[in-house]
């Protein structure tokens, strides 16, 4: 039973839906949770409390209509980019027709990437801390 629902798991995987679907199910969960977590009208609501506004743009409605038009551009280009990003080693693996790729999905890339500006800007700000230290801000011996 088992070996027939794995067997089932890796046609579904391989078929020719799984890469479309794939793709449409990870671009509408990401503007769907985008607008979940980002309320145009609670994001307009917030400025025009903080007394903050946008440029040439009046607060209020218009406000939120300018923020919900930006956020749908900017969400659109997130889901792309997502989508790619998680259905590239898919593609590669039916290109090259090599499972090494089969292990290696979006996710891993984002933790990969997310770990390595990290490590780097990390690394940045101790050399920055290093320069400082070097700095002598008072001489003593002059007074």
């Amino acid at each position: 039973m088992l070996v027939v629902y794995l067997t089932n798991i890796q046609c579904i995987h391989i078929g020719s839906f799984y890469l479309p679907f794939n793709i449409l199910l990870i671009a509408f969960f990401n503007y769907y949770y985008t607008f979940l977590q980002l309320d145009p009208d609670d994001v307009s609501e917030q400025l025009k409390r903080q007394g903050a506004s946008i440029p040439l743009v009046r607060p209020g409605r218009s406000a939120a209509t300018f923020i919900k038009t930006v956020l749908s551009r900017i969400s659109v280009l997130g889901s792309t980019f997502l989508a790619i990003l998680a259905a590239g080693p898919t593609v590669v693996e039916q290109i090259t027709h090599l499972t090494a790729f089969r292990g290696f999905v979006g996710t891993s890339i984002l933790i990969l990437v997310g770990c390595a500006t990290d490590t780097a800007r990390k690394v940045q700000a101790e050399i920055i801390s290093q320069k400082y230290k070097n700095i002598e801000f008072y001489d003593f011996d002059k007074y």
